[in-house]
């Protein structure tokens, strides 16, 4: 029940951010930042980007053993 719950609210915010995003994008192509062939781009990559793109991934790393010193 809280998983459910929690991926709710996370696919919530996903959206909320996108909506932020593409929201901006739009604004910057009003100002004249990007051209048609930019803004059209930039566009895509919003679109297309991973959905778990916020969570890198963590790889562990090991100390080497130290020797006995005793």
């Amino acid at each position: 029940m809280q998983r459910a719950s929690l991926d709710a609210i996370n696919a919530r915010a996903t959206a909320d951010r996108q909506l932020q995003e593409r929201q901006m994008l739009l604004k910057e192509f009003k100002a004249g930042i990007w051209n048609v062939d930019e803004y059209r781009e930039k566009l895509r990559e919003l679109m297309h980007e991973p959905s778990d793109k916020a969570e890198p991934v963590k790889h562990a790393r090991y100390s080497p053993d130290w020797g006995d010193e005793s």
